[in-house]
C-alpha cells in the first residue's frame, strides 16, 4: 500500500498541469516537475490531513490565477489539447470532475492601464481608476513656480523662493522678498509713551547718524526705534537717545548671535522710528527711507516725515492715493490702508477716478491706483481711516501730471509741510507759474473752494484729494519739490 500510494504522489505531482490539494505548494503554471534545472528532486510539499475534492478555478484571461486549461470560452490555446476538454484525445474526466469554474476568486493586478495618463502601470491587469491626467511644471517646493498640481516636471524652475514680507506698503517691506511668508503688517504695533526704555547693549549695533535741524524744535526730547524682537505682540525699544540740537548720532542694537536668546534686531530687519516729546508719541519716517538693519553701518538722516492718515466718513470722500507706485493693485492697497481691519470689498461701494472710470466689487474699469491722483470713494461701513504710507514708509517726490481741465489731485505734503494752497502750490508747479496763473478754481469733496477771485478754503490736508481746474499748459505737480 505505501508503494502504491509513492507511485500516485509522484504522478500526481509531475503532472504540473493539473491540481491536486495533496501537494500544499502547487503551481497551476509550471511546465516541468523539478526543484531547479539542475535538481530533478520531487519540489512538492504535502499535507494529508484534508483533501478538497472540488476545487474553483479562474478562467479570466487577465487575472493573475488563470486557468487556462479549462478556459472553454475565450477559448484559451490550450483548451484544444486539454485534459479537461471532453473532445480531446487526452480528456481525463476523474480529472475534470475536480474542477469547477468561479471568476469570483481572480487575482488581478490593480492600477492605471491607460499608456496615455499618469501613473500607467505597465503591469495592472484590472483598471482601478487610479489614472490621471498629465500636468506639465515646476515641482520643486523650494522655487517660486512650484505648483503642487503638477505631477510631471517640465524643467520650469528658475527662481529660488526668498521668504519675507514682499508687501512694498508693509513697514516691514523686503525688497529682496519674492516670497510672502505672513510676516508683513499693516502697522506697526502702538508705540506707547512707555515703551521707551534703556535697550540691552548687545555689542552689536548700527549707527543713525542725525544731519538734520528739522529735529531742533525736539530737543530734550527722545528718539526711538522700536520692533517686536519677540514676537508676543508688544514692540521692543531697539535704540533711544536724547535729540540735540544740530547733528548727533545714536546706535540701534541688532542680536547678540553668542546667545541663545533673541535680544535685538537681526540683519534687515525694519524698524519703526518715533519721539516722545512731552508724553505724546510721534511716529516719524527718516529720510532717506531706513532699509534695514545692518551690525557696524551708518545710516544718515537728513529730514523726517509723518506718514499720512485720511480720516474717511459713511458717503463720498475724495482721497489721493499716497503709497507706492509698486504693488499699487486697488484691493491689496486699501485692505492694506483700511485701520479699522475691514474688507475693502464689503467697506465700499465705489472708487473712481476723474474720468470717471471706476472700481466696483462686482465689475471693475479699474485696478490699480496712481500716485499722486485723487479718487473718489463710497464708504458704506463706518468711519474709520487710511494709511497708505505705515509708519517709517512715508513716500518721498511724488509727481503727478496736470492736463489742461479738470484733474483730481492728493495732497502730499505731510503734516509738517507747508499746507497753504497758494504757498504750497507755487512751489510744487514745475514750469515756475503761479497758482493764480495756472488755475481756475480747487475745490475739495464738499464743494467748498478756492479761486484767486474768492476763497472758501485756504489750505490742504494732507492725504485728501482736490479738484483742479487747469487754464494753463499742461504741467506737473509735486509737492515734495525741494
Amino acid at each position: 500500500m505505501k508503494k502504491i500510494l509513492s507511485i500516485l504522489l509522484i504522478c500526481f505531482c509531475f503532472s504540473a498541469t493539473t491540481q491536486f490539494t495533496y501537494a500544499t505548494n502547487y503551481n497551476l503554471r509550471t511546465t516541468v516537475h523539478h526543484i531547479s534545472e539542475s535538481d530533478d528532486l520531487d519540489p512538492c510539499q504535502y499535507n494529508f490531513g484534508q483533501r478538497s475534492l472540488v476545487d474553483a478555478v479562474c478562467i479570466d484571461p487577465i487575472a493573475e490565477n488563470y486557468f487556462a486549461l479549462l478556459d472553454s470560452i475565450s477559448p484559451s490555446t490550450e483548451w484544444a489539447t486539454s485534459y479537461f476538454n471532453p473532445d480531446a484525445d487526452s480528456f481525463q474526466s476523474a480529472w475534470a470532475n475536480q474542477f469547477y469554474i468561479d471568476n469570483t476568486i481572480c487575482d488581478y493586478i490593480e492600477g492605471c492601464t491607460d499608456v496615455t495618463m499618469f501613473g500607467y502601470n505597465p503591469n495592472a491587469t484590472l483598471d482601478d481608476g487610479s489614472c490621471i491626467p498629465y500636468v506639465y511644471g515646476c515641482m520643486e517646493i523650494e522655487y517660486v513656480e512650484y505648483n503642487e498640481n503638477v505631477n510631471t516636471s517640465d524643467n520650469s524652475c528658475s527662481t529660488i523662493k526668498v521668504f519675507g514680507c514682499n508687501n512694498v506698503n508693509s513697514f516691514n517691506y523686503d525688497p529682496d522678498a519674492n516670497t510672502d511668508d505672513g510676516s508683513c503688517v499693516s502697522s506697526q504695533d502702538e508705540i506707547t509713551a512707555d515703551l521707551f526704555v534703556a535697550p540691552l547693549n548687545t555689542g552689536s549695533n548700527m549707527t543713525v547718524m542725525i544731519s538734520s535741524s528739522s529735529f531742533d524744535s525736539y530737543s530734550g526730547s527722545l528718539i526711538g526705534a522700536f520692533k517686536d524682537i519677540d514676537t508676543d505682540g508688544v514692540s521692543n525699544c531697539v535704540a533711544m537717545y536724547t535729540i540735540q540740537e544740530g547733528n548727533f548720532g545714536f546706535p540701534i542694537w541688532g542680536d547678540d548671535t553668542s546667545t541663545d536668546e533673541i535680544d535685538g534686531i537681526q540683519d534687515g530687519d525694519k524698524v519703526t522710528f518715533a519721539i516722545l516729546t512731552e508724553g505724546e508719541v510721534k511716529i516719524i519716517s527718516p529720510y532717506p527711507l531706513f532699509n534695514g538693519f545692518q551690525a557696524n553701518a551708518i545710516h544718515i538722516v537728513n529730514e523726517y516725515y509723518t506718514p499720512i492718515s485720511y480720516s474717511i466718513n459713511p458717503g463720498w470722500n475724495m482721497v489721493g492715493y499716497v503709497g507706492s507706485s509698486e504693488n499699487n493693485g486697488i484691493v491689496d492697497q486699501m485692505n492694506s490702508a483700511l485701520n479699522n481691519g475691514a474688507n475693502m470689498e464689503e467697506a465700499f461701494q465705489v472708487i473712481k477716478n476723474v474720468s470717471g472710470q471706476f472700481w466696483s466689487s462686482a465689475f471693475a474699469q479699474i485696478n490699480t491706483f496712481t500716485q499722486g491722483e485723487g479718487y473718489m470713494m463710497y464708504l458704506t461701513s463706518e468711519a474709520t481711516s487710511l494709511n497708505f504710507q505705515n509708519p517709517s514708509s512715508y513716500q518721498y517726490g511724488i509727481e503727478y501730471p496736470l492736463s489742461s481741465g479738470w484733474n483730481m489731485v492728493s495732497f502730499t505734503g505731510d503734516v509738517d509741510a507747508d499746507n497753504g494752497i497758494v504757498s504750497s502750490m507755487d512751489i510744487a508747479l514745475e514750469n515756475g507759474g503761479t497758482t493764480e496763473e495756472t488755475f481756475q478754481v480747487i475745490k475739495n469733496v464738499s464743494g467748498q473752494f478756492w479761486s484767486s477771485a474768492f476763497a472758501q478754503i485756504n489750505s490742504f490736508t494732507p492725504g485728501e484729494a482736490y479738484m483742479m481746474y487747469v487754464i494753463g499748459q499742461a504741467t506737473t505737480i509735486n509737492f515734495q519739490r525741494e
